[in-house]
């Protein structure tokens, strides 16, 4: 019995750590923050030199795959 209680309790604990609000803030301030990051590098690219060029689209590539991560991370939630 006391395994099934527990088992409900881990359940409602972990729907309420996906769904607790400051917990979707964080989530959604991060999703913003790469999207912002990754408009800065893309106009850096656009006017950066040709040799700086390679060094940007590595740290674009690097904030894309971040940014990726941050959506799947925030669409589980809430």
């Amino acid at each position: 019995m006391k395994a099934v209680e527990d088992a409900i309790r881990k359940a409602g604990e972990e729907l309420w750590n996906r769904t607790k609000p400051e917990v979707v803030d964080r989530a959604n301030g991060l999703v913003a923050s790469f999207e912002s990051q990754l408009d800065k590098l893309s106009k850096q690219i656009s006017s950066a030199a040709q040799d700086e060029r390679p060094k940007l689209e590595a740290a674009k590539a690097q904030v894309e795959a971040l940014l990726e991560a941050a959506r799947k991370g925030a669409s589980r939630l809430g």
